[in-house]
């Protein structure tokens, strides 16, 4: 039995692509791991710390800017207050305390 020209040539070419994968399969899986990955792994887990750091210092600054709004606010009615009690004072509507004996 005898094969035609074409038919050979198609049978070798796919034994030398099957014998050249399956080398390659070999020479990939007895290779040394890939050490990308955790060089990712590293690079992630500094910008996700670099974000969180990020984060608390916003985070900080809104309620340093909450706190001094309401020492603001409480400052202005405090002095709301003490000219409303100057006012009822000069109408003689408060006494001023005595003093203790």
């Amino acid at each position: 039995m005898e094969l035609p020209n074409d038919w050979l040539g198609a049978l070798v070419t796919a034994t030398i692509i099957i014998v050249l994968a399956i080398a390659n399969y070999i020479r990939t899986k007895s290779a040394s791991p890939d050490n990308s990955k955790l060089v990712t792994a590293f690079g992630l887990g500094y910008a996700e710390r670099e974000q969180v750091e990020r984060l608390i210092a916003e985070v900080k600054r809104i309620a340093d800017a909450l706190t001094d709004k309401n020492t603001e606010g409480i400052n202005h009615r405090l002095d709301d207050l003490l000219e409303r009690m100057d006012r009822s004072e000069q109408r003689g509507h408060i006494q001023k305390p005595r003093a203790p004996r």
